[in-house]
This record gives C-alpha cells, structure tokens and sequence, in this order.
C-alpha cells in the first residue's frame, strides 16, 4: 500500500449557514491522502493500473463546486463516499477541509474525516 496525496486543493464553492455565504462563493481547501496498492503501476509504468491524482482533483472540484452544501459535515462526507464509488483502487482516505472565513481571528477552521472501504 501506498499513500496517494494532494495538499491545497483550492475550490471556490457557494458553503455556510447564512445569507451572505448563500450569495458569495468561498475558497475551501482540500487536503486528501487515499491508501491504494501501487504495484501494479509500478511494474507496468502506466497511468491505467495507476490512482490518477489529477483525475481525482477534477473530481473533487467538479463535486464541491456543484455541491451547495451548507455544512463542511455534510459535504465532506458526501465527497468522501463519493470518492470511494469513483476510485475502486482506494482502500482508505482521509480528507481535511479547511475554510478561511469561517471565523474571523482564524486562519481557518475545517473538519478532518478518515473513511475506509468495506
């Protein structure tokens, strides 16, 4: 097994409870770590038997930007069933999500979920 990873994925999205954040699109950053066996793409050196991490962030972005969620719970974790459904190859994953204006004398706050197939 192999970690997979992808650090500042930055998707501006429309996320929150009041009215402005229903208005206003945010930029909530991803960070994904997916357990999968790299094996097969090592011996044959393709992108076919591999986890294809830029497919992966397309993905991401695509399901965040039409999402609409009002809370980070409920989007992190459509996203990660989501993700297990798309990439058959991840065995664990784990997402932090991180949301800048959420409180102001933050730097951020966000939500860290580990999820394992079954």
């Amino acid at each position: 097994m192999a970690t997979i990873f992808i650090e500042q994925l930055c998707v501006e999205t429309l996320i929150g409870i009041h009215d402005w954040e229903r208005k206003v699109p945010q930029a909530l950053y991803f960070d994904i770590e997916a357990e999968a066996d790299i094996s097969a793409a090592a011996k044959s050196d393709s992108i076919d038997d591999a986890l294809n991490y830029t497919a992966m962030a397309e993905a991401i972005e695509q399901f965040v930007y039409e999402s609409k969620r009002l809370l980070l719970e409920s989007l992190v974790q459509d996203l990660a069933a989501y993700l297990l459904k798309q990439f058959t190859a991840v065995q664990n994953l784990q997402i932090t999500v991180r949301k800048p204006q959420a409180i102001a004398a933050a730097d951020c706050a966000g939500i860290r979920v580990q999820v394992s197939r079954n």
